[in-house]
């Protein structure tokens, strides 16, 4: 309320929620609206807040902008690309917006997806890939055989981060960090 401003509801539900529980994250959307809607300064109003409905195309680009101040890049790529392919060359899934990509992909896609979540069990990871392909999804063994190769990787190339686990007796996986959520929402980092 320092600048004497009031957001929508519905936007600052989505700000909420997109920030999974991160007050750092929240206070990045919050500095990152106040970029968008060019304020820097107290309202000038008497008692009420100044309200702003904000459209949708401004949204996105806070989102964006706000990614922008994240970055796994390298973390992604390794997640993205597995590990090194032995033998047979992996399947190819084919995804709503008509790009192509292995069940590394498909996973990480599935936990990028709506709505925005830190903790994945196994059922709901397998209706989260299914949802985000068209045609046959991965398989629960390739799935959960994914979810393991990622977490090793993660830990093998970036032993520092606590990036991705996987649970294999839960059959959970879980991404501590929501920085590393966000980013993989909405950096583009998944859209070929």
């Amino acid at each position: 309320m320092a600048l004497n401003i009031a957001i929508d509801g519905p936007t600052v539900e989505k700000l909420v929620g997109e920030s999974a529980g991160s007050p750092q994250l929240m206070q990045s959307l919050c500095l990152q609206a106040c970029f968008a809607l060019n304020r820097r300064e107290r309202a000038d109003t008497t008692l009420l807040a100044e309200q702003i409905n904000v459209s949708r195309d401004t949204l996105e680009r806070i989102l964006e902008q706000t990614s922008a101040s994240t970055e796994f890049r390298s973390l992604v790529e390794v997640l993205d690309a597995g590990p090194r392919i032995r033998g047979t060359e992996r399947k190819t899934y084919r995804f709503l917006d008509g790009s192509e990509g292995d069940v590394y992909r498909v996973v990480l896609r599935a936990i990028a997806a709506d709505p925005p979540r830190l903790s994945f069990p196994y059922e709901e990871l397998l209706r989260r890939t299914a949802n985000v392909c068209v045609g046959e999804p991965p398989v629960g063994s390739s799935v959960t055989g994914t979810c393991l190769h990622m977490s090793k990787l993660a830990l093998e190339k970036f032993p520092n981060e606590r990036a991705i686990d996987w649970d294999e007796t839960k059959q959970v996986i879980d991404i501590p960090d929501p920085y590393l959520l966000f980013y993989l929402r909405w950096s583009g980092c998944l859209a070929d």
